[in-house]
């Protein structure tokens, strides 16, 4: 519990200090269910007394795929404005291509308007 309340006015610590302090904690959480695991594996705890373990498990898997959700919609659309880009360069090209075409006509029609 000591690195939790370490916690404590986070908001007034240097950035550098509120990641030394929140990967603390997050030592600490991991730490504490490595050794559940072990002594649940050891049956020295019964499933009633990690069910808590479990939940928190279960709230973390939750968020994790809501975030992964959430990421996976900025990725579709990001794909379709690559997409929408992508038609709209094809199209810059085709243009740029007719004026070139155009460009070379005209510069023979003067080059021939020249020679007459």
């Amino acid at each position: 519990m000591s690195n939790a309340l370490s916690l404590t006015g986070l908001e007034t610590f240097s950035p550098p200090e509120k990641a030394r302090r929140i990967a603390a904690v997050a030592n600490d959480i991991t730490a504490s269910i490595i050794y559940i695991a072990k002594q649940a594996a050891a049956e020295n705890l019964s499933a009633e007394q990690i069910a808590p373990i479990y939940e928190l498990i279960d709230k973390v898997n939750v968020v994790g795929k809501r975030h992964n959700r959430r990421l996976e919609k900025e990725l579709e659309e990001q794909d379709r404005q690559i997409e929408k880009m992508r038609r709209v360069i094809e199209g810059v090209d085709l243009v740029v291509g007719q004026l070139k075409a155009r460009t070379v006509r005209l510069e023979s029609e003067l080059r021939e308007l020249r020679g007459s």
